[in-house]
């Protein structure tokens, strides 16, 4: 679908550099692919859907991402104190922000947030967000 790659880059860079963030993980622990043997917490995100949409007479790329917060369970207030973090960030997302290539940013929408114990060891934080692009060529 195209705007993808320039919106994953956009995120990614968006996450990778708020220290807040980074604080909170301990580090730059943020991936697109998780590598076996990732420092907890991490930050993973993944594309759940894309669709062309039209709105007001113009052409947009809906795109639904997926972010998935896993920590230790012993530290599940991180994991809130991460989500809390990822919140506000897409709140405060510039509409009509660039993403290169001739691409911007309409709008973020936060459409779910949920977490969950996977077992006794690991705590799994889940947020969906609606990303509206326009441009491209």
């Amino acid at each position: 679908m195209k705007g993808l790659l320039p919106l994953k880059t956009y995120l990614y860079a968006r996450l990778s550099t708020d220290t807040d963030l980074i604080a909170l993980l301990g580090g730059l622990h943020i991936y697109d692919v998780v590598q076996e043997g990732a420092s907890l917490p991490y930050i993973a995100y993944d594309q759940i859907s894309s669709q062309r949409v039209h709105q007001l007479d113009a052409q947009m790329s809906e795109h639904i991402l997926r972010l998935v917060i896993v920590a230790r369970a012993d530290s599940s207030l991180t994991t809130h104190n991460i989500m809390a973090r990822l919140e506000q960030i897409f709140d405060e997302l510039p509409a009509n922000d660039d993403l290169t290539l001739g691409y911007e940013l309409s709008s973020a929408t936060l459409l779910s947030t949920r977490i969950e114990q996977v077992d006794f060891e690991v705590v799994k934080g889940v947020i969906e967000v609606k990303l509206l692009i326009t441009g491209g060529s």
